[in-house]
This record gives structure tokens, C-alpha cells and sequence, in this order.
């Protein structure tokens, strides 16, 4: 009998599985702080505690001062990391504890060791294709990175609190023993800021002061419609409107001269000179500052080689109160921080054109300059504070309503450019009359109003006729009709009109009249002017473009300036060009305050403040300097016109000596510094002939992005040129500077 074997039963593998990992939510927020705290902190701290480090000159704020920021933020990101995974089912715990870990593991590795060089944020466009191959490797390094720790998060899950605090600690250890040392101000900074006024420019007498306020390119017509609209008749109390006022000309670089000095620019010299002498030696405000006046000047042209207690030069844009600075500040750190931390192409995202996330969230200030201009002014009226006994004189020059227009009807900003018509321009100067009737307000609540001296005017009128009596009249000359209100001290009663022949020179001679100070300023004073009297009065437009000299187109009007039929043309006149040597190594600088007059030859605009456009397709420079027999460094500033959208790029060719040198080609708007090397063989004569050809050159007016008729191509703000054996020598005398405000990449 055979004996069944029996069949042994085969043993199952058990399937590996992964641990769930606790199941408790009090366990799972053990294991999850550490990964979500590194996170955090790489993000909100340690990244931006770096950048602040390299970049301690570009910042307003000591580091502490803008830590509750920091914290703030690693501790949002921690409470987010730390809580959401407990949304996740238990069974995902440790991957969700794994994947962060390698995150925070990333983000140190890539704000560390994957570190490109981006240049230095100052608004203009990066260059990203010069990056794009080192991007799609660190995308493969990333992605490799986080899906193996979902594939192995035991792996990472085992080791997580280790690395998670080896990457906290040692970090932070770093930059506490690195910044121990650190110069004065790292830490806490109490000083003023660049674009803030010193406390005393605030400061008015107890007992009279002079209160001078311009707004640039307001036009009378506009202020009497507006007066009417917003019935503040009876709030100008005591002013007089000079309803035939005319400015002098088209330009506020000539404007204010005259403003000052009461002597028309007539071509006997150069413009620079001209602004020199009328600023520095005859301007008014220097003899009420002889008389025992504080003299306050807050201007958009320097005026500070005359006489004054004061002098803060108007910023385009205004950074706002301390603490929305500070705001500014930590979203811009954060903004460059979390850059370093993501890979190439992230990076894109977060720089948003110049526009970065995480400032946009944090702060969003005010686009346009006009906007900017009127929360200056806003502020200036709110810090006003009578202080002392001896008598004030207030100067301040606010850009606005000059285009771009950038407020609504309601007065909001516009998150782009208003088109450039009278309305747009309407709103502009409303928003500028409200803010000054803002201003009228704190000097009564001050009890400073009686006694005060007011002046409100503008330097030139706009690019739109003028509307008399519902009707349009073109006038021989733009920008002709130029508001001026004056309030008397002890003046009472709602506004008057006054019909007088006045001009905006005729300013130094009435305040002084008024002040009862002795002078002999050409003009005439207001308060001796009746509506019939009869007189000339000059305005000029100034030709610069293809001429070998730069005219003067001039005009006399004779009577109402609104009456076309007033009005007469002169003969042109020839400015004057002044001859100077140039010497190696000199810097010329343009502008009004400059000393390029002697050098510009065809193809130049009106100086302004800080730059001199070309208009037209060329521009020359001519330089009378030795042949310098070697090769000549050429250091070149200038900002290109551009329109977004429209005008994008200007080719700027430059020539020396008739010979080609060099094809640039601008796209970005910011001013820079080119730095050039001209062959000495160019130079082989004593004269040396700049040209710069300018294919792009367009007219604002026809682009629609103002009324200018000019042919712009660049503005120059600076030329220096040396022999190359000079270089160390030059380089000594020239401190290399960056703008405040940008960090490196």
C-alpha cells in the first residue's frame, strides 16, 4: 500500500509596504516643524539675511529694523508648510515629510552653490537666454531630487530632523559671526533717507513768511475753470489772479531763471552761464537771505551754489512715511532672496519684468511721477511746523501737472499712462489746485495764514490752447499763458482778478516791493501796474536741431496775451556759442548746470536740468584738445527715448572724426555708463569731432506720449575722454558708484 505524501503548502511572501507612519495628528506635527521651519526660514530669513549682507550701502534700514518683516514672513510660511499636510491622508505622511526635507535641501543648494551672475537689479531687462542651459539642468536637478524623495522617503524621512536643523543652524551661525563686525548702521539706522528733506526745511517763522509754490506747466485758463468748478472762490481768500500773465518761454530751464533773476535769457551768452549768473548771483532769494530771511529752496533745479539755509533738490518719486518705506525695503530683500532660491526659470516669475511679486503684495506705490510729485507736496504740508522768530521764504517746484498724466477723473492713479489730451491735463491740475488748497489749510490751522506772503504760479503754460470764453484760441507761440496768483500779507476777501500786462519776470521785483527790500530788478513790480498800462513783454522758443547755432525765435506781445493780433515776431537771434579748450580727462557735464555749452555744436535741444537731448538725426560735439598720440578711454552717460511698445530700441552710431567707431544699440531706458576706447589714429589732429547718428530719432507728439515736437533720440548727462595712460590717475579722482537701491543679482 503506497502511502500518499502529503503536499507541503507553499509560504506567501509578505507584499513590503511602506510605513504609514503616526497616525496621530500630535505626532505628525512633531515630525513635520523641522522640515516646515527650514522651509521657512531658508525663505523669510537666511536668503534675504545674505543678500542684505553683500548689499548693506544699497539699503535705507538697518537689518533688525526690518526683522519683524523677515520673521514675519518665515513664520506665514512655516504655519502654512507645518499645517496643510495635515490635510493629506496619514498614509501620506511620510512622504509629505520627505518631499519638504528635500525641498529645504534644494532651495539651500540652489541659493548657495547654483548661483549665476545676473547683474545688478537697477529696473532694466535681464538677459535670461544667457542662462537658459544652466536652467534646464538645475530643472533636471530638481525634479530628479524631489521624485526620489517620493520614491525612497524612508530614506529622507529617518534623517529628516538632522539635516533640517544642520541647515538651520549652521547657516544662521554663519551670518550671526560673519555680520558680528559689520560697520556702523548694519544693525539699526536712524539717518534720513536720500529722497528726504532734512527736519529744518519744514520749519516756517512764527511771525511772516514767504510761501512760493510752482507747479510746473499750469496753465491760467485751466485754474479759473477748475477755481469755478470747485468753488473756492471764497477759499483763496485774499489772493489776486493775474489772469494776462505770460511766461517768458517754453522751457522750465529758462523759466526759472527769469523767475529768480527777472534778466530774459537773449542768446548774449550760453544758456549754463545764463542760469549761473541769474541763480547764483541775482536771484532774489539770495537777498532775502542777506535781509534775515531763512531761505528754504526745495527745487528741481539746483540752486545750490547762491545764498540759503536749505537746499533739498524735488526726487521724482517719493518713498512715503518710515514704515512704508521699511515695507519697501523687506519686499524688495524678500523679492531678491527667494530669486536665489528657485531655479533659472522661476526666477523669471518672481522678477516680473522689474515689477517683483512679492513687493507688489507687500507695497504698491504710485506708477506715475505726477502722483508721486503730489504725495511729496502732501507730505511737505503735514510737517510744516512754526519753529523760530526771524522771518522764512519757502521755495518748492512740484512736477505736476507737466505730463505723462497719470490720475483719473476720480483722482486715483491710472495703472497706465492717461492720453495726452486737455482733460487728462485737466485732472492733473485739479488734483494739484486740491492739494494746494491743502496747504492754505495747515497755515490757517498754524494761524500763519494772515501774515503770510503766498505766491502760487506755474513756469510755462501747457501744449493746449487756451479756452476764452468757451472758445479755443490759438495762440503764435505754445505754452504762453502762465498762472500766477499772489496773496498779499494781511489780504482778505475771495479771489480778485487782475487784468495787468504781467510776466513771470516780473516776480523779483514784487516780492521785494512787497517786503518792503530795497532792489533794482529789471521787470515791474505788479503792485504799480494798472490794466492799461501799456508795455511790451518778451517770450522765446528756443531752436537747437540742424542749425549751426542754436536761435531764439522771439515774440513781443502788446496788450491781452489772449488776443492773437498782440502779438509780434522778432528777428531770430543767434545764441551765443562760448569757445573752450578742452582739457584730458575734464568731465562735461550737460544741462543747465553743466559746462557743455562750448562743446555742443548742430543737433542739440534746450539744456534741462541734468541733460541735454539731441534733436534731430545727428548731434555734434566738437572738442578743441591736443592729439594725444595713443589709444583715448571714452566714457559716455546717456538714456535713450523710448516708448514701450512704440520705440523700443535707438541705434546710436558714433563717429569720430568722420570715421565709424562704434554701432550701439540702447533698449533699455535707464541711464548708463558706456565706457569706450577710441584708436589713437582717429586723433591724429588738435580738433576732435563727436557725431552721434541717430537712425531711431522720433517726435513725442507724433508717438503720442506728449506734445513735444522735438526729434529725440538720447539725452547725454555726461562725456569724459583721457588717454589711456591717464586711466589710473583718473580712476583715483572718480569714485565708482552704484544707484542706491540696487543689489547685485
Amino acid at each position: 500500500m503506497v502511502k500518499s505524501r502529503d503536499r507541503a503548502t507553499p509560504k506567501t511572501r509578505p507584499k513590503k509596504t511602506q510605513p504609514a507612519g503616526p497616525s496621530s495628528w500630535k505626532a505628525r506635527l512633531a515630525d513635520l516643524v523641522f522640515p516646515a521651519l527650514l522651509v521657512g526660514l531658508q525663505i523669510g530669513l537666511i536668503s534675504v539675511w545674505n543678500v542684505y549682507r553683500g548689499n548693506q550701502a544699497e539699503f535705507d534700514h538697518g537689518l533688525l529694523d526690518l526683522m519683524p518683516f523677515f520673521l514675519l514672513a518665515s513664520v506665514a510660511i512655516f504655519a502654512a508648510i507645518w499645517i496643510l499636510p495635515l490635510l493629506l491622508p496619514s498614509r501620506t505622511h511620510r512622504y509629505s515629510v520627505s518631499f519638504l526635507t528635500m525641498l529645504g535641501l534644494l532651495l539651500f543648494v540652489q541659493g548657495n552653490l547654483l548661483v549665476w551672475d545676473y547683474g545688478v537689479f537697477d529696473g532694466g531687462e535681464v538677459r535670461w537666454a544667457d542662462h537658459q542651459s544652466k536652467g534646464w539642468l538645475e530643472i533636471a536637478l530638481w525634479a530628479v531630487a524631489l521624485a526620489w524623495a517620493l520614491v525612497r522617503p524612508q530614506a529622507l524621512y529617518r534623517q529628516a530632523r538632522f539635516i533640517c536643523l544642520a541647515l538651520i543652524v549652521l547657516p544662521l551661525g554663519y551670518l550671526m559671526v560673519a555680520s558680528w563686525g559689520s560697520e556702523k548702521g548694519f544693525w539699526h539706522r536712524e539717518g534720513s533717507f536720500a529722497d528726504t528733506p532734512p527736519a529744518e526745511i519744514y520749519q516756517y517763522s512764527r511771525n511772516r513768511n514767504v510761501v512760493h509754490l510752482l507747479l510746473d506747466a499750469y496753465q491760467t485758463d485751466v485754474f479759473e475753470e477748475l477755481v469755478a468748478e470747485e468753488n473756492l472762490a471764497d477759499k483763496l481768500d485774499g489772493f489776486t489772479l493775474y489772469r494776462d500773465n505770460l511766461g517768458v518761454a517754453a522751457h522750465t530751464s529758462f523759466a526759472i531763471p527769469a523767475i529768480f533773476s527777472g534778466e530774459v535769457f537773449d542768446g548774449h551768452q550760453g544758456p549754463s552761464a545764463y542760469y549761473a549768473r541769474c541763480i547764483n548771483e541775482l536771484g532774489f532769494q539770495n537777498l532775502l537771505h542777506d535781509a534775515g530771511y531763512r531761505v528754504n529752496l526745495l527745487p528741481r533745479l539746483g540752486m545750490d551754489k547762491g545764498k540759503y539755509s536749505h537746499h533739498f533738490r524735488v526726487p521724482n518719486t517719493f518713498g512715503g512715511s518710515r514704515g512704508f518705506r521699511q515695507r519697501q525695503t523687506a519686499g524688495q530683500l524678500l523679492d531678491v532672496g527667494l530669486f536665489k532660491l528657485v531655479p533659472h526659470f522661476a526666477k523669471k516669475w518672481i522678477y516680473n519684468s522689474g515689477q517683483w511679486r512679492v513687493s507688489g503684495l507687500i507695497s504698491t506705490p504710485p506708477a506715475h511721477r505726477s502722483i508721486h510729485q503730489r504725495a511729496f507736496l502732501s507730505d511737505y504740508i503735514s510737517r510744516i511746523i512754526p519753529v523760530f522768530a526771524e522771518p522764512s521764504y519757502n521755495f518748492i517746484h512740484i512736477m505736476s501737472p507737466h505730463p505723462p498724466y497719470g490720475v483719473k477723473a476720480d483722482g486715483s492713479p491710472s495703472p497706465d499712462a492717461m492720453p495726452l489730451t486737455r482733460e487728462s491735463y485737466k485732472h492733473e491740475a485739479r488734483y494739484c489746485l486740491l492739494v494746494f488748497m491743502d496747504l492754505l489749510q495747515r497755515l490757517k490751522a498754524l494761524d500763519l495764514y494772515d501774515d503770510a506772503l503766498i505766491i502760487l504760479q506755474g513756469d510755462h503754460g501747457s501744449d493746449y490752447s487756451p479756452v476764452i470764453g468757451g472758445k479755443v484760441v490759438e495762440l503764435p507761440a505754445d505754452r504762453t499763458p502762465t498762472l500766477l496768483a499772489i496773496k498779499e500779507t494781511g489780504a482778505t476777501g475771495p479771489l480778485t482778478i487782475s487784468e495787468v500786462p504781467s510776466s513771470i519776470a516780473d516776480l523779483p521785483a514784487t516780492i521785494t516791493d512787497i517786503l518792503d527790500i530795497e532792489n533794482n530788478y529789471p521787470g515791474v513790480s505788479l503792485l504799480e501796474l494798472d490794466q492799461d498800462s501799456n508795455r511790451l513783454r518778451s517770450f522765446f522758443q528756443y531752436l537747437g536741431s540742424d542749425r549751426e547755432n542754436p536761435v531764439l525765435r522771439r515774440f513781443v506781445v502788446e496788450g491781452s496775451v489772449f488776443d492773437p493780433a498782440n502779438w509780434s515776431e522778432l528777428e531770430n537771434v543767434n545764441v551765443v556759442q562760448e569757445a573752450a579748450d578742452y582739457t584730458w580727462g575734464d568731465v562735461i557735464e550737460f544741462g543747465m548746470e553743466g559746462n557743455a555749452d562750448p562743446f555742443t555744436g548742430r543737433g542739440w535741444a534746450a539744456p534741462l536740468s541734468n541733460g541735454q537731448w539731441s534733436d534731430g538725426d545727428r548731434a555734434h560735439l566738437t572738442l578743441q584738445v591736443p592729439a594725444p598720440g595713443e589709444d583715448v578711454d571714452f566714457l559716455l552717460a546717456m538714456r535713450p527715448f523710448l516708448v514701450p511698445g512704440k520705440l523700443e530700441r535707438q541705434r546710436v552710431r558714433i563717429l569720430v572724426n568722420g570715421s565709424q567707431l562704434i554701432t550701439l544699440d540702447v533698449n533699455e531706458p535707464q541711464a548708463k555708463l558706456y565706457k569706450l576706447t577710441i584708436p589713437g589714429q582717429m586723433l591724429e589732429t588738435n580738433e576732435m569731432d563727436l557725431t552721434f547718428v541717430l537712425p531711431d530719432a522720433a517726435i513725442p507728439d507724433e508717438l503720442g506720449v506728449s506734445g513735444d515736437k522735438r526729434k529725440l533720440g538720447i539725452s547725454v548727462i555726461s562725456v569724459v575722454l583721457f588717454p589711456q595712460s591717464m586711466a589710473e590717475e583718473i580712476i583715483r579722482k572718480t569714485k565708482a558708484s552704484r544707484p542706491a537701491g540696487s543689489p547685485r543679482r
